[in-house]
């Protein structure tokens, strides 16, 4: 959402006051996929100043209540135009501030090349339609005629008007990994380790660290060599925590010890880096982390730990996947880290 910019109508505001009224606005764009490219997968980061709701062409998908938590959403499309829409409120009983912020990125296939893909983004901004009045029927579908409909007004890009959109924790696009010990759905007995190692931005200062996994069947969390949460066991009841990183300049080291007791085993991860200046950068599992077979060593939790040897992991799926199902966050999200 960095490049992304806050949007809502251009109407005057109300009198006395620097805000627009308080109610119902309707956002649109329409964007046309390469040549040739017929279908693919949305993926759609939105927040608003107060309440929302998405719609890609004419299906609802999602909706949010806070402004500052931004919301990801995956979704099926099919082109070769992708209509955006956005019911968005300003709820508040006196006038304040109100605005959209998103970020919808489609990676789309060709319909004449077999296994080739295209990448499209859209961000909020003036190149976006905004109806600044009663919102009409039918105004998120993909047929109707927002031609006579103003430009969206700009607010500033996230930061503005007041408060960075943080995105909420999502399983959307993690995968269930495991060690390539799985076989036929099953994995032996026993702990493994497992790493990922994230390499920070140059230039970007490390502020806190988000993450929620679920686990079939039990884990410990490290981050940095500190262990943050100790036997967390299941996967209906995901645990997160936030960890202050105190401004470290080096690579991220997450690291699992996870235990399977019988039958299936997985891990299910979803993290958030934010800096200090309030960008953020999402990790999640999925076939880039490594992980241990027959055993966990010594030290294995530590950033300076070699796993140069450990074999990737096996992904088994994402998550809905059989047999563990549509995993839930809950609780605050993103977690609240501890005062410093």
């Amino acid at each position: 959402l960095d490049s992304s910019v806050w949007i809502w109508t251009n109407e005057n505001p109300v009198s006395g006051q620097n805000y627009p009224p308080n109610t119902a606005r309707a956002f649109r764009y329409t964007m046309t996929l390469p040549d040739g490219h017929t279908s693919g997968t949305a993926t759609a980061m939105i927040v608003a100043d107060d309440e929302y709701s998405l719609y890609i062409n004419g299906h609802f998908i999602g909706t949010g209540t806070v402004f500052n938590v931004a919301q990801q959403f995956v979704a099926d499309v099919q082109g070769p135009e992708i209509v955006i829409a956005v019911y968005a409120v300003n709820t508040q009983t006196a006038p304040t501030p109100a605005g959209v912020l998103a970020s919808i990125q489609v990676v789309s296939q060709d319909g004449y090349c077999g296994g080739c893909s295209s990448t499209t983004s859209v961000l909020s901004g003036t190149s976006w339609k905004a109806f600044p009045g009663t919102i009409p029927s039918g105004f998120e579908q993909p047929g109707f005629d927002d031609s006579a409909w103003p430009a969206a007004g700009s607010e500033g890009q996230n930061g503005a008007p007041g408060t960075r959109a943080t995105p909420a924790l999502s399983f959307a696009t993690s995968d269930w990994i495991w060690t390539t010990e799985l076989s036929g759905g099953t994995a032996p007995v026993g702990s493994r380790g497992f790493r990922k190692t994230f390499v920070l931005p140059e230039g970007k200062t490390p502020a806190s660290l988000s993450i929620v996994f679920a686990v079939d069947d039990e884990a410990s969390l490290w981050v940095n060599g500190d262990q943050v949460v100790t036997n967390q066991v299941g996967w209906t009841n995901p645990a997160a925590t936030c960890v202050n990183l105190y401004g470290c300049q080096c690579a991220l080291l997450i690291a699992f010890n996870a235990t399977n007791t019988g039958g299936p085993a997985g891990l299910l991860v979803s993290a958030l880096v934010t800096y200090t200046d309030g960008s953020t950068s999402p990790i999640i599992s999925d076939g880039s982390w490594r992980a241990s077979t027959g055993g966990i060593p010594g030290g294995f939790q530590n950033l300076s730990f070699d796993d140069s040897t450990w074999a990737l992991v096996v992904t088994e799926g994402g998550n809905g996947v059989s047999p563990w199902g549509n995993i839930q966050i809950s609780g605050a999200n993103p977690p609240t880290c501890p005062s410093t």
